[in-house]
């Protein structure tokens, strides 16, 4: 059976409607402006974000999905509270899958993968260059989003996108660390990617990721609950 083109058309707007409004709620999510244990009303969401309940509900489960978003039977959805516990586990998880991304990275890298990296590179320099704390969190999410495409694995990518808006979360509180030596371990772990070499790279992004555990901890202490 042939699906008419403006169904798929249809579809495909669909999609990008959720994206925008997960993508939304995310931010002010990260930024604070939505604030832990704020509830989030369907209909107040959908108005403020000019879109259906249909999609704010998707992106709202999507949210659930990547631990930011409570939602329980009969008292609806709300900010999740985010622990010193939580960051504790991200960390773990981080330093086991940001390793095997930069292993695979470093094995599977050409030319085109090369330019990617470099472009990525570039552009968090730009944003350390403006101070801008949103655009610095969002360079730093993108250099390791394309180290994780780069790496050819679906797998991989699905077991990435279950922690993706945490990481983000955590990279949106910790742009302190957005300085010369969180740049310079990115450039070197670029350098050992080119190069090929796995066991360079895998060490250097655990290198990278157990660096700001500590730092990362302690700054979070006073605002986050154990």
């Amino acid at each position: 059976m042939t699906i008419p083109l403006h169904d798929h058309e249809t579809d495909v707007d669909d999609d990008l409607l959720v994206d925008r409004v997960y993508a939304d709620l995310l931010e002010r999510i990260v930024s604070g402006s939505l604030a832990p244990g704020e509830r989030l009303r369907e209909v107040h969401l959908a108005t403020l974000l000019n879109a259906s309940r249909i999609p704010v509900r998707e992106a709202l489960r999507r949210l659930e999905f990547d631990g930011l978003v409570e939602i329980r039977p009969r008292r609806g959805a709300t900010v999740r509270q985010l622990t010193i516990a939580d960051v504790e586990e991200l960390f773990d998880v981080r330093e086991a899958l940001e390793v095997l991304v930069a292993r695979l990275a470093a094995r599977h890298i050409s030319e085109y993968g090369i330019a990617r990296l470099d472009e990525a590179l570039a552009r968090s320099e730009e944003a350390h260059q403006s101070g801008d704390e949103r655009r610095i969190a969002a360079a730093s999410a993108d250099f390791h989003e394309v180290m994780l495409e780069l790496t050819g694995s679906s797998l991989l990518r699905s077991l990435m996108r279950m922690v993706s808006g945490r990481v983000h979360w955590l990279f949106r509180l910790t742009t302190f660390r957005g300085d010369h030596g969180h740049r310079a371990e990115h450039e070197a772990l670029l350098d050992a990617i080119r190069n090929g070499d796995e066991e360079i790279a895998a060490a250097l992004a655990y290198a990278h990721v157990a660096r700001g555990r500590r730092p990362t901890l302690e700054a979070l202490a006073s605002t986050l609950d154990r």
